[in-house]
């Protein structure tokens, strides 16, 4: 980065204000002038709804998660952040019937989210996306609702008058510019014409409850680490250590893992998942990735995620799951994704609860 603005300076042009996607704690050091996400599609973990493929999330759930993220990213003491407003999301164009779906978008909820943001935005805001037609996140004049998605940018971000002129490219114009062409251009005003609606809406399948008395049935596999790592291995994180029972570890970068084979565990058998861990100050969600026997490899769409408390201080976490799409079968991987680079994370134990007596179940925090 200081060679680029060295080059520039030699012809007179200023410093580069340059803007990093993630949350690095080396984006400073390293020259960055401020932050910025891609786009925030998900659900607040107090949310009845939680994101997950092949179903639909309501777009006023998607309000609530893109400002728990705009309150957590200009926390004081940071660098300055550019907020992102998504338009929508709908990647079934792209992805099928094993797409999630954002339900009931509309300009009006949109503009909502546009006055939301003028809490947060200083100076700058970036909306997500002109037009990801593939993704279902456009705010490019469409037939469905016309300009009114730049109406709405244009009465909150703006002080235009509202009385104003739309052109609107002639049919001719439309054929012209259009991708598609005589077989193809036929096929998809066809498909036009075809009901389209939308998934189901995901009930929040994972629940979670933390410092409560540990459930009586019996440990189907456990991890007390007090002959090692007992099989887990790190990525990401280093060094990775055991003393006194205390499995302990420093997150290096992005992506931090810890991963243990051959579970060998029925997911009909478990009653939930525990560990009792400390992690550093202002980590307050975790991520689970799981695969089975009969699907060995990690992906996306068999993962799930909860809240940490951000305290830093030992906790005990149990996480309920009832068995469903993918979270079924022989447990053979398990995956926990905790804190960002620089992070300390450090477990007691981690355990596999079988089921218990009927009177005894999981709630939310």
């Amino acid at each position: 980065l200081a060679a680029m603005n060295a080059a520039l300076a030699k012809r007179g042009i200023g410093e580069l204000y340059l803007v990093a996607i993630g949350d690095l704690a080396e984006t400073a050091a390293a020259g960055f002038s401020a932050m910025a996400d891609y786009g925030y599609y998900g659900t607040t973990f107090d949310s009845r709804y939680e994101w997950r493929g092949g179903h639909g999330v309501p777009y006023t759930a998607i309000i609530d998660f893109h400002e728990t993220n705009w309150r957590q990213r200009t926390r004081p003491g940071r660098l300055p952040y550019i907020l992102t407003l998504g338009s929508s999301w709908d990647s079934r164009p792209r992805h099928g019937d094993a797409a999630v779906t954002v339900v009931g978008r509309t300009p009006e909820l949109f503009e909502q989210l546009c006055r939301q943001s003028l809490r947060y935005a200083q100076p700058l805001a970036i909306i997500e996306a002109w037009n990801e037609w593939g993704e279902g996140s456009f705010i490019e004049p469409d037939r469905q609702f016309g300009f009114a998605f730049l109406d709405a940018i244009r009465r909150v971000f703006t002080s235009a008058p509202e009385r104003h002129t739309d052109y609107v490219p002639s049919p001719e114009t439309v054929a012209r510019l259009s991708l598609l062409q005589g077989e193809e251009l036929a096929r998809a005003r066809a498909m036009e014409s075809q009901p389209n609606p939308d998934p189901p809406l995901a009930r929040r399948a994972t629940r979670w409850r933390t410092d409560r008395p540990l459930p009586s049935g019996p440990v189907l596999r456990g991890w007390e680490f007090t002959t090692g790592a007992e099989g887990w291995q790190p990525y990401h994180v280093a060094p990775l250590q055991v003393r006194r029972g205390i499995l302990s570890t420093r997150v290096e970068q992005e992506d931090p893992q810890l991963i243990v084979d051959a579970v060998g565990v029925a997911i009909e058998d478990l009653h939930c998942l525990a560990f009792r861990a400390r992690v550093s100050r202002g980590i307050n969600s975790a991520q689970i990735y799981f695969s089975t026997v009969a699907e060995p490899a990690l992906s996306w769409d068999k993962s799930f995620t909860f809240p940490l408390s951000p305290d830093g201080q030992w906790h005990e976490v149990q996480i309920f799951r009832r068995p469903q799409g993918k979270w079924r079968g022989t447990l053979k991987i398990l995956r926990l994704d905790i804190g960002g680079p620089g992070d300390r994370v450090e477990l007691d134990w981690v355990r596999l609860y079988g089921r218990v007596e009927a009177g005894e179940r999981g709630g939310g925090q």
